[in-house]
């Protein structure tokens, strides 16, 4: 018998050793029946010298319950266990069962003579930080070579039912169960097969802590594990998922590994390589790659999970340097983002590469049919640079479109924002700049933005130019620019406790400029904002974002055309507003005041107002409390709302309430009640409403008193009284009314005062087409204020159409009237359509002069007007006049715009002057009036400020000229030369041709 010993440790690779040493130790344990002989003291002394070699080095003892050798080649061990020197179990067994060569075994070659190893029930424990030396050895005594005397054999491992259990000496514990696993070694060569699970938690997986790593993997290979081809199959489960089995090949070969993934029904190639310094390449391509089909979310923030049901193209490679150094990447995906998160039909594209130094985005687009965004330009993560450029068409296809190119810049906490223009809605805004700083937590911000201004009145100015990508064209914004301006200022203190302070100023905005975006916004509503209405304010505002406050003291908004301004100042919280002071003129009136409104999270909302309106005083407060508001007031106002048994129940009183309006004050009084349940079942009982003028300074506004029930069918008026200083009326209304989505309105009303004097109003509304008649008779012209007229006008009018169009004949006649000391009489027919108005038959006598056969059309769209007229009086006087009248520009106003004027004055008597046809023209400019005859014959010129001259000259009879002005007094200076001569050419008669102011025979 030949006995080899170790040389420079273990005579083969550890698990030839370990085997060797389970198998060696129980035959020298177990020398004795059933082996005898020279087999028993040779396994015996085989034994020792193997115990020695392995164990004494290592530290370790090794133990067991029993051993069952037999001398047909198999040793059967149970409860194997290997203690470190501490006592502490590194590896246990339930069961190892050992194949051998018995001739190779009593020849005392223990490497050659191990063909089989199954164990079953086997668990590691192992600590990285204490059992790295041990590691360690077993690794250099693994890596020994055989002996010359071992032969090529055949070595077959088998587990089933092991587990491991590792700290890691980082916080990090792992365990791992295998399900089996089988190897075979030959001449250098492996193949194996091994599945099971791993799991762990460490503080480096963040939130993938606890996760669970099941896996299959089979090949074959040299036993160094330099080349070969492997086949893996990979599930992982996750706190945030779980992934779905993925299967890779593995290609071994210069001590590189490259792992393919298999492809399968999910439509991505992944490709990984690792080479022997650690340095890792990755790449993987993707086509309608829906990551809902490889994972299952569980613990995902619900704003990622909407993403896994999207489908994207593209790929994507990572790459690491020696030791997992220097990463780098490049990433180009595009898809479909959730509908959920960004709407329907938005879709994105990204290219990007980089490191964690620098990533340069070529190009990221999100688009849809309504907006599209362009980014590209690079990011500096670790001092969080960037420099970048974003185009932006927002709301391209929408009512609000939003075209701008903007620049974002900085790095180490100083960041800047700058675009050249933008354009909203076709508005066009100047220069954007926004800049922030952060520093020691505190992040100071500053930005402004030019807005337009209307040119000046008489220039063709211009405002903000903003081109099709969004930059600014030239501009010329005049005097004033600088105001127009929206500027925001302030601090964020970052951290556990932040506070923001910030203040925004308006430097002036002007309606008339935001025209295009008004109505973008509010559609026709747009219309009843005046083009000059003009806003500036500032506003201050301080957060710690469980409290806010805020106030402005200077909030201005004014109107010319309205003849309205406003000034206010206010001040208020999440839970309050305070208005501190008001000024408002509107059409003469004149209001100020002040008030509070308080809506407490815990408590019921309070509100009180005092104010002056032309000098009158109202002051009324409060509360809404358990469904129901509570209001008192000046003038014996008050007002309740409740919930009752059937619906909400109301009521009302005023006594004497004054009213300014424009003709005078009056008085209100009113007493009201009403229940409601819904549209379509409520009701209101108005006891007693009236108006009546506030004594002897308000004869113009007539006394109205009635009472009235409503609800939701209609309303009946009774008890109606109308009175004033020249008649008292009586009467009654009735009102049918549909309401709700279709809705629609048919009115009655009479007014009767005993006499000649009635009203009737009859009309109806479909919620589409409006018609209407009203009738009235002897009704007093004395009501005109200031006119001295007497008399009564009788007439009817018919109104049809709908809100596009509207048709309205009248007929108006007053039989006998007065104005004065001169009696009058009138008739009219007109009518108005598509902006024109038609006097179609008119004829009239003041005193002793008659218009007949009057005619005229007035179109104030096309900017012309016409009329015809025969004039005549008691004392042969007589003529015929034709006019037309136009605006330069058409559809100009005829009001304001320059004006050309045409007429001829054609059968004229004038005592014995005959003029058969005088033709004329005229012109109205910015100074006044001026005319002329068609041979400046007679010309006139009438000026704003009331001055006037008129020339004569021949072939007129008679040359004169005369200045003058009108005012209180007329101051006229006159020349005048008189020369006879024929004038034949105007169609004089011959016999008179003469002026003349003999009566006519």
């Amino acid at each position: 018998m030949r006995f080899v010993p170790a040389r420079g440790g273990l005579p083969r690779r550890r698990l030839a050793a370990v085997a060797a040493l389970i198998l060696s130790g129980a035959l020298a344990a177990l020398s004795g029946p059933p082996l005898a002989g020279a087999a028993t003291r040779a396994s015996a002394s085989f034994a020792a010298a193997t115990i020695h070699a392995l164990g004494a080095p290592l530290g370790l003892e090794i133990s067991y319950e029993s051993a069952s050798p037999s001398v047909l080649g198999t040793v059967t061990v149970r409860e194997l266990a290997v203690r470190r020197p501490s006592g502490e179990t590194l590896l246990s067994a339930e069961k190892a069962s050992i194949g051998y060569d018995a001739r190779a075994f009593l020849e005392g070659d223990a490497g050659a003579a191990l063909r089989r190893l199954e164990l079953s029930g086997v668990h590691l424990e192992l600590e990285l930080g204490r059992d790295g030396p041990l590691i360690e050895r077993l690794a250099e005594s693994a890596s020994g070579d055989r002996t010359p005397g071992e032969g090529a054999t055949r070595l077959e491992v088998s587990l089933r039912r092991f587990s491991a259990s590792v700290e890691d000496g980082r916080g990090g514990s792992w365990q791992l169960d295998g399900r089996s696993a089988e190897l075979a070694l030959e001449s250098g060569r492996i193949d194996a097969a091994v599945s099971g699970t791993l799991g762990g938690r460490s503080p480096v997986l963040g939130a993938l802590s606890g996760s669970t790593l099941a896996f299959s993997v089979s090949g074959r290979g040299d036993a160094a594990f330099t080349t070969g081809r492997w086949e893996a199959e990979l599930a992982v489960e996750t706190p945030v998922g779980d992934l779905r089995s993925q299967r890779f090949s593995l290609l071994l070969r210069g001590g590189s590994v490259e792992a393919r993934r298999l492809r399968d029904d999910v439509p991505i190639d992944l490709t990984v390589r690792l080479a022997p310094d650690l340095s890792i390449q990755a790449s993987a391509r993707f086509e309608r790659f829906a990551p809902r089909r490889s994972f299952s979310p569980r613990a995902l923030p619900p704003g990622l999970v909407p993403w896994l049901s999207g489908t994207y193209d593209g790929d994507a490679s990572i790459e690491f340097g020696a030791n997992l150094s220097e990463p780098r990447f490049s990433l180009r995906v595009s898809g479909g983002a959730p509908p959920s998160v960004a709407g329907p039909g938005v879709r994105f594209s990204v290219d990007a590469s980089g490191s964690p130094e620098s990533v340069a985005i070529r190009s990221l687009d999100v688009s849809s049919s309504d907006f599209d965004v362009a980014v590209s330009g690079s990011v500096l993560p670790r001092t969080l640079g960037l420099d970048l450029e974003a185009k932006l068409a927002l709301g391209s296809a929408g009512r609000l479109p939003v075209l701008a190119t903007l620049r974002a810049l900085g790095a180490s906490g100083a960041y800047f924002a700058l675009a050249d223009g933008i354009s909203v809605a076709g508005v066009g805004f100047g220069a954007l700049v926004a800049k922030a700083d952060v520093v020691d937590g505190v992040a100071l911000f500053k930005a402004s933005v030019e807005l337009p201004l209307l040119p000046p009145a008489g220039s063709t100015g211009a405002s903000v130019d903003v081109t099709a990508d969004g930059t600014a064209g030239e501009t010329d914004a005049g005097d004033g620019s600088a105001d127009s301006r929206l500027e925001l200022e302030g601090a964020l203190t970052l951290g556990e406790e932040p506070y923001l302070e910030a203040r925004a100023t308006l430097g002036r905005l002007e309606a008339g400029a935001f025209v295009p975006l008004l109505e973008a916004l509010l559609g026709a509503g747009a219309r009843l904002l005046p083009a000059d209405l003009a806003l500036s304010f500032s506003l201050s505002l301080a957060s710690d974002f469980r409290r806010l406050s805020w106030s402005t003291g200077d909030l201005v908004a004014v109107a010319p055309s309205l003849d309205f301004a406003a000034r206010l100042a206010a001040a208020g919280g999440l839970e309050h507003v305070e208005i501190r002071s008001s000024a408002i003129s509107i059409a003469g009136y004149q209001a100020s005041g002040s008030g509070h409104y308080a809506f407490p999270a815990k408590g019921n909302p309070s509100f009180a107002v005092d104010f002056t309106l032309d000098e009158i005083p109202y002051a009324f407060e409060g509360a809404l409390a358990d469904g129901g508001l509570d209001l008192r007031g000046d003038y014996g106002l008050s007002l309740s709302i409740r919930d009752g048994p059937f619906g909400a129940e109301a009521s009302v009183a005023v006594e004497s309430m004054p009213l300014p309006l424009p003709f005078g004050t009056a008085l209100l009084a009113l007493e009201a009640a009403g229940t409601w349940t819904s549209l379509a079942d409520w009701s209101l009982l108005v006891e007693r409403l009236s108006f009546d003028p506030a004594g002897v300074d308000s004869p113009a506004i007539p006394s109205v008193a009635f009472g009235a029930l409503l609800d939701q069918d209609g309303a009946t008026l009774r008890e109606l009284r109308v009175s004033d200083p020249h008649s008292s009326l009586t009467g009654s209304a009735l009102v049918s009314w549909v309401l709700g989505l279709d809705p629609s309105v048919a009115l009655s009303l009479s007014l009767d005062s005993g006499g000649a004097e009635r009203y009737r109003l009859d009309g109806s509304w479909d919620g589409t087409v409006l018609g209407a008649t009203f009738e009235f008779e002897a009704s007093p012209l004395a009501r005109v204020p200031g006119a001295g007229l007497r008399g009564g006008a009788s007439g009817t009018a018919s109104i049809a159409g709908n809100a596009e169009r509207l048709a309205v004949d009248a007929v108006v006649s007053v039989p006998a009237g007065g104005h004065r000391d001169q009696e009058f009489s009138l008739y009219a027919r007109a009518s108005w359509l598509d902006g024109r108005l038609s006097v179609r038959e008119a004829k009239g006598r003041y005193g002793d002069n008659r218009v007949e056969k009057l005619s005229a059309d007035l179109d104030l769209e096309g900017g012309t007007a016409a009329l015809e007229a025969d004039w005549s009086t008691q004392g042969g006087m007589a003529a015929s006049l034709e006019l037309s009248l136009g605006t330069e520009t058409p559809g100009g106003s005829l009001l304001e715009d320059p004006l050309r004027a045409r007429g001829a004055i054609s059968e004229l008597r004038l005592g014995n002057l005959r003029v058969e046809r005088w033709g004329f023209s005229g012109m109205r400019d910015l100074d006044g009036w001026s005319f002329s005859g068609d041979r400046n014959e007679l010309s006139a010129r009438i000026l704003g400020d009331g001055a006037f001259s008129v020339v004569a000259l021949p072939p007129l009879p008679l040359r004169f000229t005369a200045l003058g002005r009108f005012g209180s007094t007329v101051q006229i200076a006159v020349s005048i030369s008189a020369r006879l001569r024929p004038l034949m050419r105007y169609g004089f008669s011959p016999e008179r041709s003469r002026y003349s102011s003999a009566p006519r025979e």
